[in-house]
């Protein structure tokens, strides 16, 4: 991911998380990336919620598969790594997936630079 990339979709997710701007109103998909089981992994503007309880400095992921299975997570960027923490059954599992692999959505690139 291009560094000037890298920094505006930094302070978009953590501009809206602290500023408290994100609702669910607003909800978008800002990014997605596929995955092995042949659907994708879904970066949203959302602030992540799960058991109740929302994560400020954290924003919400999903992925799906082909077949329809889907999984919740939060995500934050480190660096030019993606941490995914997914909600699997009983646990969290983290996962680090290159920011390169993702694709900004047209809708979120307009709001760059």
């Amino acid at each position: 991911m291009n560094r000037n990339l890298k920094i505006w979709l930094w302070g978009v997710i953590t501009g809206m998380c602290f500023m408290g701007i994100i609702d669910e109103a607003r909800s978008e998909t800002i990014a997605s990336m596929p995955n092995q089981g042949q659907g994708k992994i879904v970066l949203t503007n959302e602030a992540c919620s799960y058991d109740g309880k929302t994560y400020k400095n954290l924003t919400r992921a999903y992925n799906y598969t082909y077949e329809g299975y889907t999984t919740e997570g939060c995500f934050y960027v480190e660096d030019e790594t993606v941490v995914v923490i997914w909600a699997t059954t009983g646990k969290a599992t983290t996962m680090r997936y290159s920011a390169n692999s993702f694709t900004l959505t047209k809708k979120s690139i307009k709001y760059g630079t």
